[in-house]
């Protein structure tokens, strides 16, 4: 009889396992995976921690809608719901964090955006698509769910950009999260600060309201981008309605700048200001213009097999000198128009008079049409020339020229040829190894024949089958040059070959004759062992500099008449085609060998040539710090001692830094290679900043320091030489920056060595994001600098939206601790009024640095413009906060002022004497009224030069002197002014006078004597303008 199974124990594990989920689902309603995310998150919902196992996602739960999706892309797959703790890996690498309002309040629905930041250019993630322009990546979108939570997955390590909008707050942008490799990476709290709202209505020239008005957010600096200026670009916050009308619900109060476009009309611009948070401002209106539009057709594609558009953009050559003042969005802003079934398409709202360019896109329909996966939707299309057309104009053509290709089939011909592998190619057989090179007039697509994204030429073609595609010839077809070169055979060339437009020309076969070859054996001095891949060069009509070149140059010469190439065998046989009965030079060269000799002589001779090598001296130079730790990125200088000082070898210079060549690498090495018999000397360069220079220790700091920054070594032939340079120990520096307790995100945080700054050396931002000495201070207002040189710094702190940068002296360690920098919030104010007690309206405030250091420290901007061919012209300017004024009660404020320094203050206006008054440092947080200045009115001279030019001087020197009598007691007033007045303006404009008479003098040029004197009265508030008669 069979033993009944006893199933207690398994029911009782059963029921526990039942009982634990409903005591889960009872203490969270939500379910138990969102008990996992309030474990990990403090209790003011700010998460601590990565995610832990079983986390199920719940974003995007009831918040969908027809323009947003919880994921909306592929590469951000849906959670899986079932919590397992075996699908982590699966999920990939994530990333998440937590929305809320000020109190900490969860926001939910909010829309986060995130995208690949653009190189170290921190663009808006929501920005509108314009991949011709900057190529930013694709898009990934999710909404928060009802506690303020948001997810992605499967996210690429890297620096990203995240933008977040909810309706009623301000818009929050946050660029350079660094997103560790394959961690679950907490990005924290994102804190919404209230913002205002806008709405209002977009009408025709008929006051009719227009429908499907995409509304804008400007990218510029009136629209409150204070480091990025897009002109004519924004972001997308709205598209108006059956009536018109549009509603803007997330913008940061102060001033905007609003786009409007719609296909059929002119671009239309608002800006405004809109204050304090919180304000709707609901009754805008705009009103759009028609423009004139320009019609063609698209011929020689099929619209219906590919999407394709037609893009319009300001040409640089303007027939009507009208249009060059144009300004604001229509200047910069492309307009579009899709191309029909039947090949015609319409571009509307254009500027009478202006002249575009016009150009064919087609859309990206899969990964195919984009293989760099950049994320580009349009790309431009091949075989269409862009054409310029008046606004207005009619019957504009973009033709595709149809694509011609040229095939043919190498085959040899002639005695039996041995190639480099032993094997024999008959006559007739198929010469399966060369390059390809077509030209001709007016032929476009023609060059070499390469492999798609290759730089270099193919050169392998089985059965010799070789086919030339996406040639377009001219209109009435193009004669064209066919060059074939392959190695052992006379050069190919066929002249004058007829191609037409669309057509397919098969040449057959072409013979390729053997021709007559040199052979070069390459061996080591000593062993007398073959060298293999050595390069040879064989050239005519060259000299010595011209065969050095080419035996460096990696590329090679595939269809130079005067050169040619190969490389050794492991034999160390090689093979050229010679040129006979010409004087050639020949050499070679190879890795870990000094140049060979160079052999002059008509070639070829009878006999195998060799050429023997000796081996080169090689040296491993490793950089330690007085710890004996590795040392990264140092540059590290070679001299041959019998070189002169400007023949040194550093590996070179390139735009943005030296090049890596001769840098260290992570384990502090740099090696040195082909290196000739004798002295040489390296040296450690310790560059200052990105491009300004090098810095080398003295003999006297290497000594006291014990450091060992130079060392001298002799080699022998083949020898390799191991060295070690000392340095100074390397640290960095990690601090958060606050303002009245909260973090500065966006500061532009720069240190400079003290060090340099005692030395006379100037520090200056050179930018980037390979800029080890600038950083931008992240959404938490952390910053951190690493492999800097340990020692005091100068820390500079600047943003857009304080008035002046801060300095603070600081310590890089080699364990930095960690900082915490409370820069405050210090501020000016006071009144101005003249002498009889009235307020004097629209005095610009200036405020610097007591010491005048406040210039050196801007903050800057980067301005990017999309020119006539869709390309990028990137800019940098200076930025800083305008220049407050006096409002109509006489009263300034000077707002996040530098404190712990003097500061000076000073008044400018036209008609307003200059004053200046000298505050003592303020504390963090100092709020410094009364401030008060009593000034003089002031009026305005312009001088007028006459005869200048007729008389023969290039320059008149105008010189004014004021003395003004003193009171009882006190000593007379003297006040002069001079300007220089060049021929070609005749004039000069002088503010800021004192009422009075003044003495007027003129000098021709640099004459000691002038040549006309007057006395001239200077009025309060007015501008008086005084002519100056012929000499």
């Amino acid at each position: 009889m069979s033993k009944r199974p006893n199933l207690t124990l398994p029911a009782i594990c059963l029921a526990l396992l039942c009982g634990l989920y409903l005591c889960t689902v009872w203490l969270d309603p939500s379910g138990p995976g969102s008990l996992f995310v309030n474990a990990g998150a403090g209790e003011a919902g700010e998460a601590t921690g990565g995610l832990r196992p079983g986390y199920t996602s719940p974003v995007g739960e009831g918040h969908q809608d027809s323009r947003t999706e919880a994921q909306v892309e592929p590469s951000f797959p849906e959670t899986d719901s079932s919590g397992g703790a075996g699908q982590e890996d699966d999920k990939g690498p994530r990333l998440f964090g937590l929305v809320v309002r000020p109190g900490g309040a969860p926001v939910g629905a909010a829309r986060v955006i995130m995208r690949k930041a653009q190189r170290w250019l921190a663009i808006p993630a929501d920005l509108e698509d314009v991949s011709s322009l900057i190529r930013p990546g694709p898009v990934h979108e999710i909404l928060t769910d009802d506690k303020g939570r948001f997810e992605f997955t499967n996210v690429v390590p890297g620096d990203l950009t995240l933008s977040i909008v909810a309706r009623g707050f301000a818009p929050l942008m946050r660029g350079h999260l660094a997103v560790p490799i394959h961690e679950n990476h907490d990005l924290g709290r994102f804190q919404l600060e209230l913002g205002v709202q806008l709405g209002g209505k977009v009408t025709g020239p008929r006051g009719q309201g227009v429908e499907g008005v995409c509304v804008l957010r400007a990218v510029s600096p009136e629209g409150g981008f204070m480091r990025l200026d897009l002109p004519g670009r924004g972001i997308e916050v709205d598209l108006t309605d059956v009536a018109g009308n549009f509603e803007v619900t997330s913008l940061v109060p102060g001033s905007w700048h609003l786009i409007f476009d719609h296909p059929e009309y002119r671009i239309g611009e608002l800006t405004g200001s809109t204050e304090p948070a919180g304000q709707t401002d609901p009754g805008l209106i705009v009103n759009l213009s028609q423009g004139l539009s320009i019609e063609g057709r698209v011929e020689g594609l099929d619209p219906v097999l590919t999407s394709l558009r037609v893009t319009a953009r300001r040409s640089a050559e303007q027939a009507n000198a009208a249009t060059e003042t144009l300004q604001g969005a229509e200047k910069y802003r492309p307009r579009q128009g899709v191309v029909l079934v039947d090949g015609s398409f319409t571009l509307g709202g254009l500027v009478p008079g202006l002249q575009y360019q016009l150009m064919l896109y087609r859309l990206n329909e899969s990964s195919e049409d984009d293989p760099d996966g950049s994320g580009e939707r349009w790309s431009l299309q091949a075989g269409v020339d862009a054409e310029l057309a008046l606004a207005g104009a009619k019957d504009v053509v973009l033709e595709h020229s149809n694509e011609a290709s040229l095939a043919f089939s190498a085959r040899a011909v002639g005695s039996g040829q041995v190639l480099e592998s032993g094997r024999t190619v008959e006559s007739g057989q198929a010469v399966e190894h060369f390059v390809v090179q077509v030209s001709g007039d007016r032929l476009r697509g023609g060059g070499f024949l390469k492999h798609a994204g290759q730089e270099q030429p193919r050169s392998a073609f089985p059965k010799g089958q070789a086919l030339f595609e996406g040639l377009r010839p001219g209109e009435e077809g193009s004669l064209v040059t066919l060059n074939v070169r392959a190695e052992g055979y006379e050069d190919f060339v066929r002249e004058n070959i007829l191609l037409l437009a669309g057509a397919s020309l098969d040449l057959g076969a072409i013979e390729l004759k053997p021709a007559i070859r040199i052979a070069v054996r390459v061996v080591e001095r000593h062993s007398k062992k073959p060298i293999a891949g050595a390069h040879i060069v064989l050239s005519r009509n060259a000299d010595r500099d011209q065969l050095a070149g080419w035996l460096e140059n990696e590329k090679r010469p595939w269809m130079d008449d005067k050169v040619r190439d190969g490389y050794t065998d492991a034999r160390g046989h090689g093979r050229l085609t010679a040129f006979p009965n010409s004087l050639c030079w020949l050499s070679v060269s190879a890795a870990d060998y000094l140049a060979g000799s160079e052999l002059r002589s008509i070639l070829p001779h009878g006999e195998p040539l060799e050429f023997v090598l000796e081996r080169a001296g090689r040296v491993t130079v490793r950089v330690l710090d007085n710890r004996s730790q590795p040392v990264a990125g140092l540059v590290v200088e070679h001299t041959a001692m019998d070189e002169e000082d400007d023949e040194k070898f550093t590996g070179g210079w390139s735009f943005g830094g030296r090049d890596a060549g001769s840098k260290t690498d992570e384990e502090g090495l740099v090696e040195f290679r082909d290196l000739t018999l004798g002295s040489h000397s390296f040296e450690v360069i310790e560059p200052t900043s990105n491009f300004s220079g090098r810095n080398r220790a003295s003999a006297t700091v290497r000594k006291a320091s014990g450091m060992v920054s130079k060392e001298e070594v002799f080699l022998k032939p083949g020898e390799h030489a191991q060295i070690d340079l000392r340095v100074a120990a390397r640290g960095g520096y990690r601090a958060t920056i606050l303002v009245a307790g909260e973090p500065l995100v966006g500061a532009l945080a720069r240190v400079a060595p003290i060090e340099a700054e005692e030395n006379g050396e100037r520090w200056w931002y050179s930018g980037g994001g390979e800029d080890p000495h600038s950083c931008i201070s992240d959404h938490l207002g952390n910053i951190s600098f690493e492999k800097l040189k340990v020692g005091r710094y100068t820390l500079m702190i600047s943003h857009p939206e304080r008035r002046m940068s801060v300095l603070r002296e600081v310590l890089v360690e080699p364990a930095p601790p960690g900082a915490v920098i409370e820069i405050g919030s210090a501020s000016v104010e006071g009144r101005i009024t003249d002498r009889a007690g009235r307020p004097v309206t629209g005095v610009r405030v200036i405020v610097r640095d007591g010491r005048d250091q406040g210039s050196s420290h801007s903050d800057y901007r980067v301005r990017i413009v999309e020119d006539a061919d869709g390309d990028a012209d990137w800019g940098y300017e200076e930025v800083s906060q305008a220049t407050p004024r006096s409002n109509k009660n006489g009263e300034y404020h000077l707002r996040s002022v530098r404190p712990d320094c003097a500061l000076s203050v000073s008044l400018s206006h036209k008609y307003v004497v200059g004053e200046r008054r000298d505050l003592a440092p303020l504390t963090a947080d100092e709020y410094k009224s009364g401030v008060d200045f009593v000034v003089d009115r002031a009026g305005v001279l312009t001088v007028q030069v006459r005869g200048m030019s007729r008389n023969q001087f290039s320059a008149a020197y105008v010189s004014l002197k004021l003395v003004i009598p003193g009171a009882e007691g006190k000593e007379p007033q003297s006040h002069s002014r001079s300007r220089r007045v060049r021929h070609w303006r005749s004039r000069t404009t002088l503010n800021s006078l004192p009422v009075g008479k003044w003495q007027l003098t003129v000098r021709a040029n640099r004459s000691a004597e002038p040549y006309f004197e007057a006395e001239v009265e200077v009025l309060a508030e007015q501008q008086v303008t005084f002519e100056v008669p012929e000499p």
